[in-house]
């Protein structure tokens, strides 16, 4: 065999050697750049549906608070009939905070008279939050949010 010859194909071998190794390099930078496109994509998708969902549970939530709201305001009107009437029974509200009915709401009028001072703090932190004041000023505050003197104020959220 001449040696040239086995030299040139050597050198041809070698070449196409090269070529097949860039050739390999550049599949695998496109599968990783499709990998890569395709991950970001995913992510931005994930995300997408993140913001769509965090709206979602913002819209509910609005609505579960215009909900207690609008309960809370017929509570408000048909306790407003009790105000002489201290041993009937009160329409409970639902609290602002977690849309759920206020535990230890009292059951007639009277009973408010008889909550004790954790009690009527933990429903005024369901409707409105303010638990300044004596006892007895707590007490008043509550009965004129849930209706029992004329002109009751309009319970609305702190949230809006």
């Amino acid at each position: 065999m001449d040696p040239a010859w086995v030299s040139h194909v050597t050198n041809e071998l070698s070449q196409m050697r090269q070529e097949i190794v860039a050739l390999r390099n550049e599949v695998n930078a496109l599968n990783n750049d499709a990998s890569t496109d395709l991950r970001r994509e995913v992510n931005a998708i994930w995300d997408q549906f993140r913001l769509s969902f965090d709206s979602i549970i913002a819209i509910r939530n609005e609505m579960l608070l215009k909900f207690a709201l609008v309960d809370n305001y017929h509570a408000i009107h048909y306790n407003n009939k009790l105000i002489f009437s201290g041993d009937r029974n009160l329409a409970p509200l639902r609290s602002i905070v977690n849309f759920k009915p206020i535990p230890g709401f009292p059951a007639t009028v009277d009973d408010i008279d008889r909550l004790t001072a954790n009690t009527v703090d933990t429903i005024l932190d369901h409707l409105d939050g303010k638990r300044d004041g004596l006892l007895f000023e707590r007490k008043e505050r509550l009965k004129s949010i849930i209706g029992l003197v004329k002109n009751a104020p309009e319970l609305t959220s702190q949230h809006e």
